[in-house]
């Protein structure tokens, strides 16, 4: 029988005739070039990232060596200067600038480690020492400079206290080779008119004038007079109009604020005068002496007109502005009496009294009527009139203060060195017992008897 009758025989499928067995060459291939393609992939990252972490890594090496660098100039700039303990103010700021600069050249040069190009955690490792290397070399130049700030301002300092000390010496010495040279002086004051002069030991001091307005002093020897007197300015004139600048006679002539100088010469004698200007009083003094003796009396002119000065508040008032002739001594004055009355003083020399029920005396002020007295004290007038607030006082008590009639009210100011101002604030009107101690007013801060017990009576 034919081998395929045999096999139909056995009952098991058979294989075609003439056909070749199945190889398995295929698909090994394909089981490899599988295996092989994963691995192709993770080749590929690593080579990127070691790329990458070379490049931060040669990043890193060019910060730390700028970093190196910044800190090598620092320590040479730190080290240029030689500084000294007893050239600072502080000197232990000396010990931290040689610290700091120890620290520094400690920290210079970069790490030399040397990674492999293609082990990235070397080069990661490499990258992070450099990093660090770069900021901890930024941070001691930034110690380091403060460091060296802190010497040089400490040693500007010093130096600064030095000059002016030298300074202090040098004008010391010159105030003593003046006052060496100037020829002694005794002060003259003038009560009436308040004003004071330094008059040369070597002038003869003549009788004080019968209405007390000043005093001559004479020196033979250079036939030279100094002389000086106060006067009210009773027509309220300017100081332009006192002190005519044109004169033609003048060899000298300067106007400053609230004072004047003139000279001229006349008859081989040569005259100096010195004006000091206010709204109410003018002070003078004047020299004269022969064309002869000029240097000697130029020289004592420029020492003795320079202390000429009133001794007064008053002066640096306005000319003919009465808003403020009070301006100095405005404020609240509580009596020294045992009551419990004040006076509030305005700049414009108004006043107003304290209130009672809600009502108060208003007092206004008298134009042209401030005066300088004796004895540094000034006075003046107003109008007193009742006054009320609305809120506190009845409709009938109103009508009352309106037809309350008004009254002559006059203070004067009298100097106290008790007062904080220089001033007590005195009431002086008609039908007031000027005498006791509720017509004296003091301001806050006054330090003298109180009188409200009655001991001071």
């Amino acid at each position: 029988m034919a081998e395929g009758n045999e096999s139909e025989q056995s009952g098991k499928p058979g294989r075609p005739a003439g056909k070749p067995k199945r190889k398995h060459t295929k698909l090994t291939a394909v089981i490899v070039a599988v295996i092989v393609v994963p691995l192709a992939g993770i080749g590929g990252g690593y080579a990127y990232y070691t790329h990458k972490e070379a490049i931060a890594y040669h990043e890193a090496v060019a910060q730390a060596e700028a970093a190196d660098k910044a800190l090598s100039e620092a320590v040479d700039d730190a080290t240029a200067t030689e500084y000294k303990a007893d050239q600072l103010e502080t000197p232990e700021l000396l010990d931290k600038l040689n610290d700091a600069i120890g620290k520094a050249k400690a920290l210079k040069g970069i790490p030399e480690d040397q990674p492999g190009e293609w082990l990235a955690w070397q080069l990661a490792s490499a990258k992070a020492a450099n990093a660090a290397d770069a900021d901890e070399a930024n941070a001691q130049v930034e110690a380091l400079d403060a460091a060296l700030k802190a010497v040089k301002d400490s040693k500007l300092a010093k130096d600064l206290d030095d000059t002016q000390a030298q300074l202090r010496q040098g004008i010391d010495s010159a105030i003593r080779n003046d006052e060496t040279n100037r020829t002694k002086t005794e002060q003259y004051v003038n009560a009436r008119f308040a004003y004071a002069i330094d008059i040369p030991e070597d002038f003869v001091w003549q009788r004080e004038s019968d209405n007390g307005d000043g005093r001559k002093f004479t020196n033979d020897r250079l036939g030279m007079t100094i002389t000086v007197w106060g006067a009210f300015n009773a027509s309220n004139a300017s100081m332009d109009e006192l002190f005519d600048s044109n004169d033609p006679e003048l060899v000298y002539k300067a106007e400053m604020p609230g004072e004047y100088v003139a000279s001229w010469e006349e008859n081989g004698m040569i005259t100096y005068q010195h004006q000091l200007y206010a709204p109410d009083v003018l002070r003078t003094v004047e020299f004269t002496y022969p064309s002869s003796q000029r240097d000697a009396g130029d020289q004592i002119v420029e020492q003795v007109s320079s202390t000429f000065k009133s001794t007064q508040s008053t002066d640096s008032l306005p000319g003919k502005d009465e808003s403020n002739r009070c301006a100095p001594w405005v404020g609240t004055y509580q009596t020294l009496g045992e009551a419990f009355d004040y006076y509030t003083l305005n700049a414009d020399c108004s006043a107003t009294s304290s209130m009672h029920q809600g009502q108060w005396q208003a007092v206004s002020y008298d134009r042209g009527s401030f005066k300088q007295k004796a004895n540094g004290r000034y006075e003046w007038s107003g109008v007193g009139k009742c006054a009320y607030d609305v809120s506190q006082t009845s409709a009938e008590e109103r009508a009352e203060c309106d037809a309350w009639p008004s009254r002559a009210v006059k203070f004067e100011l009298v100097p106290s060195v008790s007062s904080p101002n220089g001033m007590l604030l005195h009431e002086v009107s008609d039908g007031t017992d000027a005498n006791t101690w509720e017509s004296y007013f003091a301001p806050e801060g006054y330090n003298g008897p109180q009188c409200s017990d009655g001991s001071c009576r």
